[in-house]
């Protein structure tokens, strides 16, 4: 992906990274949502810059929809009402359209559809024309579908439901087949979790917690446990990307300093040899964020 210099508007102090942690190399660019704005970190320098300016909007989340463009959950204020509303911008050109009214979205490239809630009912519409995919997937209580999170080009995973009686469900855009994952369910909570396309398993936070950190199981489709991330104990994490090309998989950790200032450190955990590395101790990146190696112009991401 070309990162023009003219889309650079400047640095924000929230989004520049403060200090560099343990060596660690890492390649790529991390791109994730600030308030307003869509942020690129560096992941070689560490540093961050800001991308887009969505002027009055609050971006919730940010997912790859092609090259250049990020879809996003943003609310825009219209009179004195927040608006929940699905778009998409152009970081090259600046270009950016809205979409539809929602509050989450992924895109699934086989079929270029978009998969996206309206806050009860969760629908897919392909961009091609004469397509036939155009139907709503399923319904459900106001506001208690949690996460979307692709799984492949033509497959998503959501979940649904009050927050101790959550279930998670898949749909596949190709076969319009809609399936609850009861072993998922009992295993895995989706908030969080990330697809490693490589290894056909998700990165998720367990069911069942047990001491004061976060465990990160991975697990295939059918909810079998296939091993548990060897994270710093007693820390809360929050997985946002995998960056394939190199098998590391992005998280990031609230912390407070001893004044009481609250931090946002970035982890990278190996996936080959099981080793976890802060790479950065002070970097805010939100819920959600697209990880990008720029030699093969793609991306992936929450």
């Amino acid at each position: 992906m070309r990162r023009s210099l003219a889309k650079i508007l400047v640095l924000l102090p929230l989004l520049q990274s403060c200090e560099r942690g343990e060596q660690f190399d890492l390649h790529g660019h991390l791109y994730f949502a600030s308030g307003n704005y869509i942020g690129d970190l560096d992941l070689v320098k560490g540093t961050s810059v800001i991308v887009a300016n969505r002027g009055a909007v609050t971006i919730h989340g940010i997912s790859g929809f092609g090259d250049n463009r990020f879809l996003m959950a943003e609310t825009a204020m219209v009179e004195t009402r927040e608006v929940p509303r699905i778009s998409w911008v152009d970081i090259e050109t600046g270009q950016a359209e809205t979409l539809y009214s929602g509050v989450a979205a992924r895109y699934l490239g086989a079929h270029s559809a978009l998969v996206w809630d309206d806050g009860s009912r969760l629908h897919v519409t392909s961009r091609r024309r004469n397509s036939g995919i155009n139907a709503q997937i399923t319904s459900h209580s106001l506001n208690q579908l949690s996460t979307i999170v692709d799984v492949s080009d033509s497959m998503v995973l959501f979940e649904t439901g009050i927050p101790e009686q959550r279930g998670i469900h898949s749909y596949d855009v190709g076969t319009r087949q809609l399936q609850r994952r009861e072993p998922l369910s009992a295993a895995c909570k989706l908030e969080g979790s990330v697809w490693l396309a490589d290894r056909d398993q998700l990165a998720c936070q367990a069911r069942t917690q047990s001491g004061d950190g976060t465990a990160y199981l991975l697990t295939d489709l059918d909810g079998n446990v296939r091993g548990r991330l060897a994270l710093p104990q007693g820390k809360q994490f929050l997985a946002l990307a995998y960056a394939a090309d190199q098998q590391v998989l992005i998280l990031t950790e609230p912390w407070r300093t001893v004044l009481g200032g609250e931090r946002f450190a970035v982890w990278a955990y190996d996936m080959i040899t099981g080793q976890s590395h802060r790479i950065l101790k002070n970097q805010y990146l939100g819920a959600s964020a697209v990880y990008v190696d720029e030699t093969l112009r793609g991306a992936t991401g929450q």
